[in-house]
């Protein structure tokens, strides 16, 4: 009898331990790479990325840099390949999107005659911290 239990408490161990291993796995949620990319093939040239990817590259290039200035902020991003660009905008959607970046942030705009447009912030926990 002892060893029928042992024998039902063994296969009770093995599927529990399954299950906490498929449910870790589960809640560790997504993670996205977003290096900085400098799209100058696009007119105007399009910019993507996120501080977190810009800051763990193993390139040491990357940058996204925001100067808020109050009533205008400048953006300064730096690729892989060393493209950079900086831009500056007045527009108030685009810097109040600008103002909620976080280090769990992905950026996209598009640089105009050195201006930022149609700023796009996305916060969230896929995006790697900084």
């Amino acid at each position: 009898m002892f060893k029928y239990i042992a024998g039902k408490m063994g296969i009770t161990s093995v599927v529990c331990v399954g299950l906490l291993f498929s449910a870790s796995a589960a809640m560790s949620g997504t993670k996205t790479n977003h290096p900085v990319e400098i799209d100058l093939t696009q007119s105007p040239p399009l910019v993507t990325g996120s501080f977190g990817s810009a800051r763990n590259t193993a390139d040491g290039r990357q940058l996204i840099r925001i100067n808020d200035r109050g009533n205008s902020i400048r953006v300064v991003a730096r690729d892989a390949a060393g493209n950079q660009l900086a831009c500056i905008t007045n527009n108030s959607q685009d810097m109040a999107a600008l103002r909620v970046m976080s280090d769990s942030s992905f950026v996209r705009y598009f640089v105009d005659n050195n201006t930022c447009k149609n700023v796009i912030v996305r916060n969230g926990s896929q995006y790697s911290p900084k």
